[in-house]
């Protein structure tokens, strides 16, 4: 079962993660999923999550959402360059049990989906998807390893702008602010999922169109430097 109130909530995640940005799956905003979900007319809360869930699957081209465990264990160990998940969701996943962690977990039996996924649960998929050696003090080790070798909060790192946006949930992992003029940001607020790297459109806030030209600004003062 947390396979399956995982895969619920990342309905939620994969709405607000990609909230107005300028793809073709990001469709439904929060705005449209949470009138869903505080609209005690429709019905009780687990119908309303329901409709949100045929939302998103309708934006994914997907007819139902199968959160079956094995099912996803024979998904990614799929190793083919033309299975679904050679599309990046394996190549992330191992970075996740490799190098970073990021897992979101649910861990309060308080919370909107209870302790059902727990971090364990994401450690076990390292395990059943890739390697029996990828357990907890694995993890633990790599993480440590990978922020050890980039600096984590504190890079030291040169031409290299990191830009995020204020409704991104990724944006808390990542730097934000800086007072070192080599170690530049562009905090958008606001914007969700790596908005400013999607195509322009007219319905883009000021702020946005603001941080793409100071993103040029950046790229044309490297490609300056570079040639002197």
């Amino acid at each position: 079962m947390s396979n399956f109130f995982q895969k619920l909530a990342d309905n939620i995640a994969f709405v607000v993660q990609f909230n107005k940005v300028n793809r073709p799956e990001a469709y439904y905003t929060i705005d449209e999923a949470c009138n869903v979900m505080v609209n005690d007319t429709i019905g009780p809360p687990f119908e309303r999550l329901g409709i949100v869930n045929g939302m998103v699957l309708e934006n994914l081209k997907e007819k139902c959402l199968d959160y079956k465990y094995d099912n996803m264990l024979t998904e990614m160990r799929n190793i083919s360059l033309f299975a679904k998940v050679a599309n990046g969701t394996r190549q992330w996943t191992y970075q996740t049990c490799n190098e970073f962690g990021f897992y979101q977990t649910s861990n309060d039996k308080n919370d909107t989906f209870g302790d059902k996924f727990k971090v364990d649960f994401f450690i076990k998929q390292c395990m059943d998807i890739f390697s029996e050696s990828m357990d907890a003090k694995y993890l633990e080790q790599v993480v440590s390893q990978t922020n050890e070798f980039y600096g984590g909060l504190n890079p030291n790192s040169t031409n290299v702008l990191y830009v995020h946006g204020s409704i991104d949930p990724w944006h808390a992992l990542g730097l934000t602010a800086s007072n070192n003029p080599n170690i530049p940001t562009v905090f958008i607020e606001g914007t969700a999922h790596c908005a400013e790297m999607y195509d322009a459109a007219k319905s883009d806030p000021p702020q946005l169109i603001e941080a793409r030209n100071k993103i040029l600004d950046y790229l044309a003062q490297l490609l300056t430097n570079s040639k002197m």
